[in-house]
């Protein structure tokens, strides 16, 4: 759950008899929230990875990019699947294409691809993330 540190403080505060009694400062605990969700964003990376070697171990026509900044921080990726990649290349004569507003944890613009079939059901050709809505990041998409 995402409980505000303020809220985090009160509650401490009350379990162990006044703020004297918590050990730490709310300064101690904005840093430790802002450690743990680095640490987790490098570990869902590495998840990401894993899952994207994995599904290509699976089939060798799951495709992936990945594009990353000077930092070496991930700015685009993609994926594809197999099934996808046939769907589009049987139907893909009219594709949607929508980007959200960039609202997820990481900050990044999710970016799909879609088709609606003859039976009015969403077939989904690709996806990606991107990290602003740039004409480069869009010619990286698109390429």
């Amino acid at each position: 759950m995402d409980i505000p540190i303020r809220q985090q403080i009160r509650l401490l505060e009350v379990q162990v008899r006044g703020i004297q009694n918590i050990g730490c400062t709310e300064r101690d605990i904005y840093n430790y929230e802002r450690n743990l969700k680095n640490e987790m964003i490098g570990h869902n990376v590495e998840l990401l990875y894993e899952h994207f070697l994995l599904e290509q171990e699976k089939n060798a026509c799951f495709t992936y990019t990945i594009k990353k900044d000077e930092n070496d921080r991930i700015t685009y990726y993609f994926w594809t699947y197999a099934k996808s990649r046939r769907a589009y290349n049987c139907f893909g004569d009219v594709v949607i294409f929508y980007t959200t507003y960039n609202n997820t944890r990481y900050e990044m613009i999710f970016a799909p691809f879609i088709r609606v079939n003859n039976h009015c059901q969403s077939i989904i050709f690709g996806c990606s993330f991107l990290s602003d809505e740039t004409i480069d990041s869009f010619l990286w998409l698109f390429d």
